[in-house]
Protein backbone atom coordinates (compact mmCIF):
# COMPACT_ATOMS: atom_id res chain seq x y z
CA UNK A 1 0.00 0.00 0.00
CA UNK A 2 1.61 3.34 -1.43
CA UNK A 3 1.16 6.90 -0.06
CA UNK A 4 1.34 10.00 -1.75
CA UNK A 5 4.77 11.74 -1.53
CA UNK A 6 3.62 15.02 -0.39
CA UNK A 7 1.65 13.01 3.43
CA UNK A 8 4.44 10.41 2.86
CA UNK A 9 7.07 12.94 5.59
CA UNK A 10 4.76 12.32 8.47
CA UNK A 11 3.87 8.46 7.42
CA UNK A 12 6.65 7.32 7.80
CA UNK A 13 9.04 9.51 9.57
CA UNK A 14 9.63 6.68 11.95
CA UNK A 15 11.53 4.75 9.03
CA UNK A 16 15.10 3.50 10.40
CA UNK A 17 17.80 4.93 8.00
CA UNK A 18 18.98 1.81 6.92
CA UNK A 19 22.03 2.49 8.78
CA UNK A 20 23.64 2.52 12.12
CA UNK A 21 21.54 5.43 13.85
CA UNK A 22 23.49 7.02 16.59
CA UNK A 23 21.39 8.44 19.15
CA UNK A 24 21.28 12.32 20.21
CA UNK A 25 23.84 11.35 22.84
CA UNK A 26 26.51 9.94 20.76
CA UNK A 27 26.79 12.41 17.97
CA UNK A 28 29.72 14.90 18.69
CA UNK A 29 28.30 18.30 20.03
CA UNK A 30 28.44 20.74 17.27
CA UNK A 31 29.71 24.00 18.10
CA UNK A 32 27.65 26.02 15.87
CA UNK A 33 28.42 26.50 11.86
CA UNK A 34 32.17 27.58 12.38
CA UNK A 35 34.84 26.38 9.73
CA UNK A 36 38.56 26.13 9.67
CA UNK A 37 40.26 28.64 7.64
CA UNK A 38 42.49 26.71 5.67
CA UNK A 39 39.47 24.56 5.00
CA UNK A 40 36.97 27.20 3.57
CA UNK A 41 39.93 28.48 1.39
CA UNK A 42 40.59 24.59 0.17
CA UNK A 43 36.90 24.50 -0.86
CA UNK A 44 37.05 27.43 -2.94
CA UNK A 45 39.87 26.67 -4.61
CA UNK A 46 38.57 23.19 -5.67
CA UNK A 47 35.09 24.93 -6.77
CA UNK A 48 37.66 26.85 -9.38
CA UNK A 49 39.22 23.84 -10.19
CA UNK A 50 35.13 22.01 -11.09
CA UNK A 51 34.50 24.65 -12.46
CA UNK A 52 37.41 25.37 -14.96
CA UNK A 53 37.52 20.80 -15.62
CA UNK A 54 33.67 21.70 -17.06
CA UNK A 55 35.03 24.16 -19.68
CA UNK A 56 37.67 22.05 -21.34
CA UNK A 57 34.88 18.71 -20.95
CA UNK A 58 36.85 17.04 -17.99
CA UNK A 59 34.24 14.52 -17.36
CA UNK A 60 33.87 12.08 -14.15
CA UNK A 61 34.86 9.24 -16.73
CA UNK A 62 38.10 11.21 -17.12
CA UNK A 63 39.50 10.57 -13.62
CA UNK A 64 41.71 8.22 -12.36
CA UNK A 65 39.49 6.47 -10.09
CA UNK A 66 41.25 4.48 -6.72
CA UNK A 67 40.88 1.03 -6.22
CA UNK A 68 38.01 1.10 -3.76
CA UNK A 69 35.28 3.21 -6.20
CA UNK A 70 36.50 1.05 -9.35
CA UNK A 71 35.27 -2.23 -7.44
CA UNK A 72 32.08 0.06 -6.28
CA UNK A 73 31.65 0.70 -9.80
CA UNK A 74 31.90 -2.87 -10.88
CA UNK A 75 29.16 -3.81 -8.16
CA UNK A 76 27.31 -1.49 -9.78
CA UNK A 77 27.63 -1.72 -13.33
CA UNK A 78 28.78 0.95 -14.29
CA UNK A 79 31.90 2.03 -16.35
CA UNK A 80 32.37 5.21 -15.07
CA UNK A 81 31.05 7.45 -11.95
CA UNK A 82 27.91 9.19 -12.87
CA UNK A 83 26.65 12.46 -12.43
CA UNK A 84 23.26 12.85 -10.41
CA UNK A 85 21.21 13.07 -13.47
CA UNK A 86 22.85 9.97 -15.22
CA UNK A 87 21.86 8.12 -11.79
CA UNK A 88 18.27 9.37 -11.32
CA UNK A 89 15.43 10.33 -13.69
CA UNK A 90 15.29 14.27 -12.65
CA UNK A 91 11.45 13.57 -12.59
CA UNK A 92 11.64 11.07 -10.17
CA UNK A 93 13.18 13.99 -7.98
CA UNK A 94 9.84 16.02 -7.99
CA UNK A 95 8.35 16.46 -4.35
CA UNK A 96 11.32 14.43 -3.09
CA UNK A 97 10.93 14.29 0.68
CA UNK A 98 13.93 13.78 3.80
CA UNK A 99 12.35 11.13 6.26
CA UNK A 100 15.52 10.44 8.26
CA UNK A 101 19.07 11.18 8.92
CA UNK A 102 22.00 8.71 10.15
CA UNK A 103 25.71 9.32 11.28
CA UNK A 104 27.08 8.82 7.71
CA UNK A 105 24.08 10.11 5.32
CA UNK A 106 20.76 11.11 4.70
CA UNK A 107 17.26 9.25 3.85
CA UNK A 108 14.83 10.38 1.02
CA UNK A 109 11.84 9.06 -0.11
CA UNK A 110 11.43 9.45 -4.32
CA UNK A 111 9.03 8.35 -6.65
CA UNK A 112 10.21 5.04 -8.13
CA UNK A 113 9.60 5.74 -11.80
CA UNK A 114 8.99 9.03 -13.46
CA UNK A 115 5.43 8.63 -13.73
CA UNK A 116 5.15 9.04 -10.23
CA UNK A 117 3.24 5.96 -8.30
CA UNK A 118 4.55 3.87 -5.92
CA UNK A 119 7.65 5.39 -3.52
CA UNK A 120 11.28 4.19 -2.98
CA UNK A 121 13.72 5.06 -0.23
CA UNK A 122 17.49 6.47 -1.19
CA UNK A 123 20.07 6.62 1.31
CA UNK A 124 22.73 9.05 0.53
CA UNK A 125 26.19 7.94 1.53
CA UNK A 126 29.25 10.57 0.90
CA UNK A 127 32.38 8.27 1.00
CA UNK A 128 36.27 8.84 0.73
CA UNK A 129 36.10 12.47 1.10
CA UNK A 130 36.88 14.92 3.95
CA UNK A 131 33.69 15.05 6.61
CA UNK A 132 32.78 18.17 8.05
CA UNK A 133 33.77 19.79 10.98
CA UNK A 134 32.50 18.15 14.28
CA UNK A 135 31.23 15.26 12.15
CA UNK A 136 31.14 11.47 12.10
CA UNK A 137 34.59 10.82 9.45
CA UNK A 138 33.08 9.40 6.04
CA UNK A 139 33.04 5.76 5.49
CA UNK A 140 35.60 4.62 2.73
CA UNK A 141 34.90 2.87 -0.52
CA UNK A 142 36.16 -0.36 0.99
CA UNK A 143 33.61 -0.31 4.32
CA UNK A 144 30.15 0.37 1.88
CA UNK A 145 31.92 -2.31 -0.51
CA UNK A 146 31.10 -4.66 1.86
CA UNK A 147 27.51 -3.06 3.11
CA UNK A 148 26.63 -2.97 -1.00
CA UNK A 149 27.80 -6.52 -1.55
CA UNK A 150 25.17 -8.23 1.72
CA UNK A 151 22.56 -6.06 0.38
CA UNK A 152 22.63 -7.67 -2.99
CA UNK A 153 23.32 -10.88 -1.70
CA UNK A 154 20.32 -10.45 0.61
CA UNK A 155 18.36 -9.56 -2.28
CA UNK A 156 18.98 -12.88 -4.18
CA UNK A 157 18.03 -14.89 -1.35
CA UNK A 158 14.43 -13.32 -2.10
CA UNK A 159 14.41 -16.06 -5.06
CA UNK A 160 16.11 -19.38 -4.23
CA UNK A 161 17.59 -19.61 -7.98
CA UNK A 162 21.32 -19.32 -6.58
CA UNK A 163 20.86 -19.74 -3.30
CA UNK A 164 19.12 -23.53 -3.81
CA UNK A 165 18.59 -24.56 -0.27
CA UNK A 166 17.44 -20.93 1.54
CA UNK A 167 15.38 -18.10 0.38
CA UNK A 168 13.45 -15.25 2.28
CA UNK A 169 11.84 -11.48 1.44
CA UNK A 170 12.41 -10.61 4.72
CA UNK A 171 15.75 -8.96 3.92
CA UNK A 172 15.13 -5.42 2.32
CA UNK A 173 15.40 -5.19 -1.85
CA UNK A 174 17.96 -3.39 -3.04
CA UNK A 175 16.58 -2.00 -6.33
CA UNK A 176 19.50 -0.08 -7.50
CA UNK A 177 22.58 0.94 -6.47
CA UNK A 178 24.73 4.20 -8.16
CA UNK A 179 28.54 5.97 -7.60
CA UNK A 180 27.79 9.44 -7.80
CA UNK A 181 30.43 12.35 -8.00
CA UNK A 182 29.36 16.14 -7.93
CA UNK A 183 27.28 18.72 -6.01
CA UNK A 184 24.96 17.63 -3.31
CA UNK A 185 21.66 17.69 -6.01
CA UNK A 186 19.60 20.91 -5.90
CA UNK A 187 16.25 18.93 -4.91
CA UNK A 188 17.77 16.79 -2.08
CA UNK A 189 19.36 20.45 -0.41
CA UNK A 190 16.08 21.48 -0.72
CA UNK A 191 14.39 18.34 1.05
CA UNK A 192 16.96 18.71 3.55
CA UNK A 193 16.43 22.49 4.51
CA UNK A 194 12.92 21.64 4.65
CA UNK A 195 13.67 18.67 6.97
CA UNK A 196 16.24 20.60 9.18
CA UNK A 197 13.55 23.79 9.70
CA UNK A 198 11.21 21.24 10.79
CA UNK A 199 12.61 18.28 13.05
CA UNK A 200 16.37 20.02 13.06
CA UNK A 201 19.47 18.17 11.11
CA UNK A 202 21.90 16.81 13.36
CA UNK A 203 24.00 16.10 10.40
CA UNK A 204 26.46 18.90 8.80
CA UNK A 205 24.45 20.53 5.79
CA UNK A 206 25.58 18.75 2.40
CA UNK A 207 26.31 22.32 1.06
CA UNK A 208 29.83 22.20 3.15
CA UNK A 209 30.76 19.05 0.91
CA UNK A 210 33.64 19.63 -1.83
CA UNK A 211 32.21 19.87 -5.08
CA UNK A 212 33.50 17.19 -6.48
CA UNK A 213 32.16 14.75 -3.15
CA UNK A 214 31.74 11.10 -4.09
CA UNK A 215 28.61 9.48 -3.16
CA UNK A 216 27.44 5.94 -2.98
CA UNK A 217 23.18 5.65 -3.20
CA UNK A 218 21.50 2.97 -2.55
CA UNK A 219 17.82 2.47 -3.80
CA UNK A 220 15.65 0.36 -1.67
CA UNK A 221 11.78 -0.50 -1.59
CA UNK A 222 9.90 1.36 0.92
CA UNK A 223 9.96 -1.42 3.48
CA UNK A 224 7.24 0.49 5.71
CA UNK A 225 7.69 1.37 9.38
CA UNK A 226 10.54 0.63 12.17
CA UNK A 227 9.24 -1.57 14.68
CA UNK A 228 9.74 1.09 17.40
CA UNK A 229 6.81 3.07 15.80
CA UNK A 230 4.82 0.15 14.95
CA UNK A 231 1.37 -0.05 16.37
CA UNK A 232 0.02 -3.27 16.31
CA UNK A 233 -3.88 -4.34 15.18
CA UNK A 234 -3.73 -7.09 16.65
CA UNK A 235 -1.16 -9.19 19.05
CA UNK A 236 -1.03 -12.00 16.50
CA UNK A 237 0.72 -9.51 14.28
CA UNK A 238 3.91 -9.46 17.00
CA UNK A 239 3.90 -13.71 17.11
CA UNK A 240 4.10 -13.12 13.11
CA UNK A 241 6.76 -10.58 13.38
CA UNK A 242 9.25 -12.42 15.31
CA UNK A 243 8.79 -15.79 13.19
CA UNK A 244 9.46 -13.64 10.19
CA UNK A 245 12.75 -12.62 11.47
CA UNK A 246 14.22 -15.57 13.03
CA UNK A 247 13.08 -17.94 9.83
CA UNK A 248 14.97 -14.92 7.57
CA UNK A 249 18.31 -15.29 9.99
CA UNK A 250 18.14 -18.82 9.62
CA UNK A 251 17.88 -18.60 6.17
CA UNK A 252 21.02 -16.13 6.19
CA UNK A 253 23.08 -18.36 8.10
CA UNK A 254 22.53 -21.09 6.22
CA UNK A 255 23.45 -19.17 2.12
CA UNK A 256 25.64 -16.82 3.98
CA UNK A 257 27.26 -18.13 7.25
CA UNK A 258 25.20 -13.95 8.01
CA UNK A 259 25.51 -12.40 11.40
CA UNK A 260 23.47 -9.18 11.34
CA UNK A 261 25.01 -7.66 14.37
CA UNK A 262 23.00 -4.45 14.58
CA UNK A 263 19.67 -5.57 14.81
CA UNK A 264 18.00 -3.20 17.04
CA UNK A 265 14.08 -1.62 16.51
CA UNK A 266 15.01 0.71 14.00
CA UNK A 267 16.20 -1.86 11.74
CA UNK A 268 13.11 -4.28 11.47
CA UNK A 269 10.71 -2.27 9.21
CA UNK A 270 7.17 -3.51 9.43
CA UNK A 271 4.03 -3.68 6.30
CA UNK A 272 0.84 -3.54 7.12
CA UNK A 273 -0.98 -5.61 4.25
CA UNK A 274 -4.35 -5.23 3.34
CA UNK A 275 -5.35 -8.90 3.63
CA UNK A 276 -3.55 -11.65 5.48
CA UNK A 277 -1.37 -14.48 3.51
CA UNK A 278 1.04 -17.47 4.36
CA UNK A 279 4.78 -16.50 5.09
CA UNK A 280 6.91 -19.01 3.19
CA UNK A 281 10.97 -19.21 4.06
CA UNK A 282 13.16 -21.99 3.44
CA UNK A 283 16.05 -22.30 5.17
CA UNK A 284 18.71 -25.62 4.04
CA UNK A 285 15.73 -27.01 1.91
CA UNK A 286 13.19 -26.97 4.82
CA UNK A 287 10.03 -24.95 4.13
CA UNK A 288 8.72 -22.94 6.77
CA UNK A 289 4.80 -21.88 5.94
CA UNK A 290 2.92 -19.80 8.63
CA UNK A 291 -0.02 -17.34 8.77
CA UNK A 292 1.70 -13.69 8.47
CA UNK A 293 -1.11 -11.96 10.52
CA UNK A 294 -1.74 -9.55 7.60
CA UNK A 295 1.83 -8.23 8.57
CA UNK A 296 5.46 -8.12 6.36
CA UNK A 297 8.88 -7.93 8.11
CA UNK A 298 12.57 -6.24 6.08
CA UNK A 299 15.45 -6.35 8.03
CA UNK A 300 17.59 -3.70 7.00
CA UNK A 301 21.20 -1.97 7.84
CA UNK A 302 23.77 -4.57 7.05
CA UNK A 303 26.84 -1.92 8.26
CA UNK A 304 28.50 -4.18 10.70
CA UNK A 305 26.77 -7.58 9.16
CA UNK A 306 29.51 -10.37 8.87
CA UNK A 307 28.63 -13.04 6.02
CA UNK A 308 30.78 -15.10 3.48
CA UNK A 309 30.65 -15.29 -0.17
CA UNK A 310 32.40 -17.13 -2.68
CA UNK A 311 34.75 -17.90 -0.24
CA UNK A 312 35.44 -14.42 1.02
CA UNK A 313 34.94 -13.22 4.40
CA UNK A 314 33.30 -9.48 4.96
CA UNK A 315 32.85 -8.20 8.30
CA UNK A 316 32.72 -4.91 10.06
CA UNK A 317 35.82 -4.41 12.35
CA UNK A 318 34.31 -2.69 15.35
CA UNK A 319 37.34 -0.97 17.98
CA UNK A 320 38.19 -1.47 20.98
CA UNK A 321 36.97 2.02 22.30
CA UNK A 322 33.99 2.14 19.58
CA UNK A 323 31.39 4.19 20.94
CA UNK A 324 28.47 1.40 20.42
CA UNK A 325 30.27 0.04 23.57
CA UNK A 326 29.74 2.68 25.82
CA UNK A 327 25.80 3.54 25.50
CA UNK A 328 23.95 3.39 28.86
CA UNK A 329 21.11 1.35 29.94
CA UNK A 330 18.97 3.83 28.87
CA UNK A 331 18.21 2.26 25.46
CA UNK A 332 18.72 -2.01 25.96
CA UNK A 333 20.40 -2.37 22.44
CA UNK A 334 23.59 -0.41 23.71
CA UNK A 335 24.34 -4.12 26.47
CA UNK A 336 23.81 -6.02 23.37
CA UNK A 337 26.65 -4.42 21.62
CA UNK A 338 28.82 -5.38 25.19
CA UNK A 339 27.05 -9.11 25.07
CA UNK A 340 28.64 -9.39 21.57
CA UNK A 341 32.05 -8.01 22.42
CA UNK A 342 32.05 -10.48 24.50
CA UNK A 343 30.75 -13.77 23.06
CA UNK A 344 33.42 -12.72 20.32
CA UNK A 345 36.53 -11.62 22.38
CA UNK A 346 37.18 -9.15 19.48
CA UNK A 347 37.77 -11.37 16.87
CA UNK A 348 34.56 -9.49 14.48
CA UNK A 349 36.08 -11.82 11.58
CA UNK A 350 35.19 -15.43 12.96
CA UNK A 351 31.75 -17.11 12.41
CA UNK A 352 29.26 -16.72 15.96
CA UNK A 353 25.88 -16.77 14.89
CA UNK A 354 24.60 -16.90 18.26
CA UNK A 355 25.01 -12.77 17.88
CA UNK A 356 21.43 -13.31 15.93
CA UNK A 357 20.39 -15.25 18.84
CA UNK A 358 21.18 -12.72 21.16
CA UNK A 359 19.37 -9.82 19.13
CA UNK A 360 16.59 -11.92 19.01
CA UNK A 361 16.14 -12.54 22.42
CA UNK A 362 16.52 -8.61 22.46
CA UNK A 363 13.82 -8.14 20.22
CA UNK A 364 11.44 -10.61 21.91
CA UNK A 365 11.44 -8.87 25.14
CA UNK A 366 10.83 -5.95 23.43
CA UNK A 367 7.59 -7.71 21.76
CA UNK A 368 6.95 -9.03 25.27
CA UNK A 369 6.46 -5.01 25.70
CA UNK A 370 4.07 -3.81 23.50
CA UNK A 371 1.96 -7.43 24.43
CA UNK A 372 1.90 -5.87 27.53
CA UNK A 373 -0.66 -3.74 26.77
CA UNK A 374 -3.14 -5.81 24.52
CA UNK A 375 -3.97 -8.01 27.53
CA UNK A 376 -3.75 -11.28 24.99
CA UNK A 377 -2.74 -13.98 27.54
CA UNK A 378 -1.85 -16.26 25.05
CA UNK A 379 0.38 -13.78 22.87
CA UNK A 380 2.06 -12.90 25.88
CA UNK A 381 2.41 -16.75 26.85
CA UNK A 382 4.02 -17.76 23.66
CA UNK A 383 6.66 -14.50 23.65
CA UNK A 384 7.81 -15.71 26.70
CA UNK A 385 8.39 -19.41 25.71
CA UNK A 386 10.06 -18.17 23.31
CA UNK A 387 12.46 -16.27 25.76
CA UNK A 388 13.23 -19.49 27.52
CA UNK A 389 13.78 -21.42 24.70
CA UNK A 390 16.07 -18.87 23.41
CA UNK A 391 18.46 -18.95 26.05
CA UNK A 392 19.89 -22.88 25.03
CA UNK A 393 19.72 -21.87 21.30
CA UNK A 394 23.37 -21.14 19.46
CA UNK A 395 21.84 -19.54 16.32
CA UNK A 396 18.53 -18.57 14.96
CA UNK A 397 18.68 -22.06 12.78
CA UNK A 398 18.66 -23.83 15.61
CA UNK A 399 15.81 -21.55 17.37
CA UNK A 400 13.63 -22.07 14.76
CA UNK A 401 13.70 -25.87 15.26
CA UNK A 402 12.31 -25.73 19.18
CA UNK A 403 9.40 -26.31 21.04
CA UNK A 404 8.58 -22.46 21.62
CA UNK A 405 8.59 -22.06 17.71
CA UNK A 406 6.72 -24.36 16.44
CA UNK A 407 3.85 -23.68 19.10
CA UNK A 408 4.34 -20.47 17.86
CA UNK A 409 3.38 -20.93 14.33
CA UNK A 410 1.00 -23.18 15.10
CA UNK A 411 -0.60 -21.31 16.91
CA UNK A 412 -0.77 -18.49 14.13
CA UNK A 413 -1.61 -21.03 11.23
CA UNK A 414 -5.20 -21.84 13.58
CA UNK A 415 -6.08 -17.95 13.51
CA UNK A 416 -6.23 -18.35 9.73
CA UNK A 417 -7.94 -21.68 9.72
CA UNK A 418 -10.22 -19.88 12.69
CA UNK A 419 -9.76 -22.43 15.19
CA UNK A 420 -7.34 -20.59 17.62
CA UNK A 421 -5.36 -23.31 20.22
Amino acid sequence: MWRPLPRLKHAIRGISACFIIRHDDERREREGSKRRPLRALTRAISAVFLNAADKFNVTAASVDESEGIKHLLQLCGQSHVYTWEEAINLKRLNSVVKINEGSFGEVYAIHSTPQAGYTNIIKVVPIDGEAPEDSFDQLTSEEVYSELLSSKLLTKLWSDIERKNSSTKCFIHLKAAYVVRGPYHPALQAAWNKYDEDEECGNANPNELYPDQVYIVFEYENGGDSLDHFKPRHPEELLSIICQIATALAAAEQALRFEHRDLHIGNVLVFKKPRPRDHVATVNGEEFCFHDAGVSVRIIDFTLARFEDEGQTHYHKLKEDDALFEGDDSEPHHQIYRDMKEFTGGNWRAYYPVTNRIWLEYLVERLCDLSKYSHNTATLRLLHRMLDELEDCSSANEFIHTTAFTRTVTYLDSLRDGNPR
